[in-house]
């Protein structure tokens, strides 16, 4: 779908794929999208979010410790 859809050109690209985003890194990604993506699970989907950049949908792919 990102690739398709997305109007973000840096992440459309590589299928919607942001990276590892660090818990408690504050200014990493807005709170709405931060707060669902560390309340999903590992292979868990997130319904729609809004923000301020638009509509997303998370998948968790993996959960790291921070070394």
């Amino acid at each position: 779908l990102a690739e398709e859809f997305s109007l973000d050109k840096a992440t459309a690209s590589n299928g919607g794929v942001i990276g590892y985003i660090i818990l408690n890194q504050s200014g990493q990604l807005v709170p709405e999208f931060e707060n669902k993506a560390f309340a999903l699970k590992v292979n868990e989907v997130s319904t729609p979010v809004k923000t301020d950049f638009g509509w997303h949908i998370i998948k968790v792919l993996e959960k790291k410790p921070v070394p």
